[in-house]
């Protein structure tokens, strides 16, 4: 969130409760208000209970998000260092382990990409190996550096690292017991809440709203974040992307010449 809407959320808040103040206390709705009124002190402690338990599981979900975030980053620019190494080895294997990297790079934000959002496992196409075979082969080290055949091997397992761990944060966010367990404490404590504030109606149904409303949501909005790769604010492919981009900008101009 920005800083204004950081402001936006804070005068509003204060608005809400100035608005609810007067209403409650100086205008002629003051008296039906007020019977609404008086839920019992146990709400507080049920409330906080259930709330910590709540930030619990938000701090998972965005502690993901961003480690998911620098995973894509780390292997965006992993790949695009061996690009630039592989451009630099003049013999026939440096353009065919770009055309390797174009692939891999090609399936990652695309088929690899999709299957990352439903959490399921990668397909053959987003598999590193061809980058390893290259990277090791005896062609390689006959037309490359000691030194640029080091940085191609360290780069294509650090590709290889950043993959896995990709998909791996894709699939630990949808452990289903830990979701079970959470709704299954939303809906006791909402039996808490009730039964301390039963003997009125109006305070009843005001508890059980408010309850209602302040866990509902957030467990769906968490449920939908708990892969990062998917949900209202999913983790964006650009720096696979932007490497994807230099790489087949630089095959282009080879072939051209």
């Amino acid at each position: 969130m920005t800083s204004m809407g950081i402001t936006i959320f804070a005068l509003m808040t204060i608005a809400i409760a100035a608005l609810f103040i007067y209403f409650a206390q100086y205008s002629r709705f003051g008296p039906t208000i007020r019977k609404i009124g008086g839920t019992s002190p146990a709400m507080a402690a049920i409330f906080l209970i259930f709330g910590l338990n709540l930030a619990f599981v938000s701090n998972e979900v965005w502690g993901l998000y961003d480690k998911a975030k620098a995973v894509v980053a780390t292997e965006g620019d992993a790949l695009r260092s061996l690009a630039r190494v592989a451009q630099s080895i003049r013999a026939p294997i440096g353009k065919e382990f770009m055309i390797a990297l174009q692939r891999y790079e090609t399936y990652a934000v695309g088929d690899g990409w999709n299957a990352l959002r439903t959490g399921s496992a990668y397909g053959e196409g987003g598999s590193s190996g061809p980058l390893v075979a290259l990277a090791n082969s005896d062609e390689m080290a006959k037309a490359a550096s000691p030194n640029a055949v080091g940085q191609l091997i360290a780069g294509v397992n650090t590709v290889r690292t950043a993959r896995n761990e990709r998909f791996a944060l894709a699939s630990s966010g949808m452990n289903p017991v830990k979701w079970i367990f959470l709704c299954f404490l939303d809906i006791v404590a909402l039996l808490a809440v009730s039964l301390a504030s039963m003997e009125k109606k109006s305070p009843h149904i005001v508890a059980s709203v408010l309850f209602l409303l302040s866990t509902v949501p957030p467990i769906i909005m968490l449920a939908n974040q708990s892969n990062p790769y998917a949900g209202f604010t999913a983790v964006s492919p650009k720096p696979i992307e932007t490497a994807l981009e230099h790489l087949t900008e630089q095959l282009e101009k080879s072939r051209s010449k």
